[in-house]
């Protein structure tokens, strides 16, 4: 069975400094790790936040786009997994150890499978993708 994980969060998280975002960083890379070694890890990703999102609204007139998230409100999307398990009481299990502080995050089952990641796969992407974190905190930071 595979399950999406999907974080929901506020965009004030990305209000941390460039020293909190690295330690929050390296908190979800181990437990990413952890994931990988298990051997429970298909997917997974952080979003960049939500005043970068896009959003395609469909009807009568087609498809209009809009900045921003889809709905007005201080809660977002920010990340998720996807995670091959046994069953549902163990994704849940996983969702415990993941490290947040707060927020909420989302277990829902998934139409259609891919496969786990491996070891070597999952370092090469969790290194591209701590970089672009780390310099969007640093722009945001200097006010860019």
């Amino acid at each position: 069975m595979q399950f999406m994980l999907a974080m929901v969060g506020e965009e004030s998280g990305w209000d941390s400094s460039p020293e909190e975002m690295e330690k929050v960083v390296e908190e979800m890379e181990n437990f990413n790790r952890e994931l990988v070694r298990a051997g429970a890890l298909v997917d997974g990703a952080g979003l960049m936040p939500p005043s970068t999102a896009s959003t395609v609204s469909f009807g009568e007139d087609g498809a209009t786009v809009t900045d921003g998230p889809f709905a007005e409100t201080k809660e977002h999307l920010a990340g998720y997994w996807v995670i091959e398990v046994a069953s549902k009481d163990e994704a849940l299990e996983w969702v415990r150890k993941v490290p947040v502080r707060e927020g909420k995050i989302e277990v829902r089952e998934m139409m259609g499978y891919g496969k786990p990641v491996d070891l070597e796969t999952f370092e090469r992407l969790q290194a591209e993708a701590k970089n672009d974190l780390l310099e969007a905190v640093e722009k945001r930071a200097a006010g860019n």
